[in-house]
């Protein structure tokens, strides 16, 4: 038996298709994260129906919502969207392909409200009928600009139009089902609703600690991607036990992880650098280190003719006792950083990162 629902689908948009491995897997993540975003915002309590790539099918039963009620809805989703966005133009560490571009990302949103049926397919009930096609149909549209709230006809005819509708534009559009007519207001105005992002003030540790330079004959791009996504760093920094993160996130500053080294936990954060151009930098802090109040390791990667150069330099933060707190610290991390790094460049040289992300990921290459 039919049910009246209320359709609702935000689409993520402006993502090329990527070829290298790492936009690859930096875009996936990215679309995770801004997917997870738009549901965390589902004031609603609509139902999720599927994620369809880059978009959220979602219904709700029998809706009794207003009009404004769905503005609200895209609203919120929008504007969070957008704030999740400022942390990859003004967080990122990384400038490959989907990092870069990921502030460019639009998001749109088609509303429809129609009688719907249910199949059951692997135990899992969804929204099924001509209805759920035509909402899926009106993705594709004349709507010219990236991002809009599309309410279809059915939508506008039983819940009317919201305050400012002398925004809302008309469409008739033919389809495959007939000729069909639409309406849609431009929402990228409320970007100037979306809240500044604020910038990490980093201050180096004030005393230098340790400094290490090696060559590797491998990209720029590579070493710097092994060296700073936390899935392949037990493979090289030795000493570490177990690495724990987010694993579905993109590595930024303000992000944490928890490295148990000899038994013992000491958490990580990423820094910013405030470093746009190459060469890049790579810096991680922690408050847990012995000897130390704050320890701060700073990765300098540099083009060379033959691969990268990696300058690590150590800078300490000591509460008391300096002379000998430097000493031991020194003597404590020396021979293990100088073993990790030779792991590094030997693991960049012969895996390689193609490698490494099949093994981690589990695709062929």
């Amino acid at each position: 038996m039919s049910q009246n629902a209320l359709l609702f689908i935000p689409d993520i948009s402006g993502y090329t298709k990527f070829i290298n491995h790492t936009d690859v897997e930096h875009s996936r993540h990215i679309v995770s994260e801004l997917l997870e975003v738009l549901l965390d915002k589902n004031t609603l309590n609509l139902e999720l129906a599927e994620i369809e790539g880059d978009a959220l099918f979602l219904y709700k039963l029998q809706s009794t919502s207003t009009i404004e009620d769905v503005w609200a809805q895209a609203k919120k989703m929008f504007i969070a969207f957008h704030e999740h966005l400022l942390l990859y133009k003004h967080r990122r560490i990384c400038d490959c392909g989907a990092c870069l571009t990921a502030s460019s990302l639009s998001l749109k949103f088609v509303v429809h409200l129609a009688p719907i049926d249910f199949i059951e397919v692997a135990g899992r009930k969804k929204p099924y009928g001509p209805e759920v096609v035509k909402v899926h149909r009106l993705l594709k549209n004349d709507i010219q600009n990236s991002e809009y709230l599309l309410l279809s006809n059915e939508t506008t005819s039983a819940l009317g139009l919201f305050s400012g509708s002398e925004k809302v534009k008309h469409y008739e559009t033919k389809y495959d089902f007939g000729p069909y007519k639409y309406s849609a207001i431009d929402i990228s105005p409320l970007r100037s609703e979306v809240s500044v992002i604020p910038k990490f003030e980093v201050t180096k540790s004030k005393v230098e600690l340790l400094n290490f330079k090696i060559d590797i004959a491998a990209s720029l791009d590579d070493v710097h991607e092994i060296t700073s996504n936390f899935a392949y760093r037990h493979l090289w920094n030795k000493g570490v036990d177990s690495i724990s993160y987010e694993k579905d996130k993109v590595n930024r500053a303000g992000s944490t992880h928890l490295c148990v080294i000899n038994g013992n936990t000491v958490e990580f954060e990423t820094l910013d650098t405030g470093q746009e151009r190459r060469p890049l930098i790579y810096a991680e802090r922690t408050k847990s280190a012995p000897f130390a109040s704050q320890l701060d390791n700073f990765y300098v990667f540099t083009e060379t003719e033959t691969g990268t150069n990696i300058e690590l330099t150590l800078f300490a933060t000591f509460k008391k006792y300096r002379g000998w707190a430097k000493y031991l610290l020194r003597l404590f991390m020396k021979r293990n950083i100088h073993k990790s790094l030779i792991e590094l460049k030997a693991l960049a040289e012969e895996t390689g990162l193609q490698k490494l992300q099949a093994q981690v990921n589990g695709y062929n290459e």
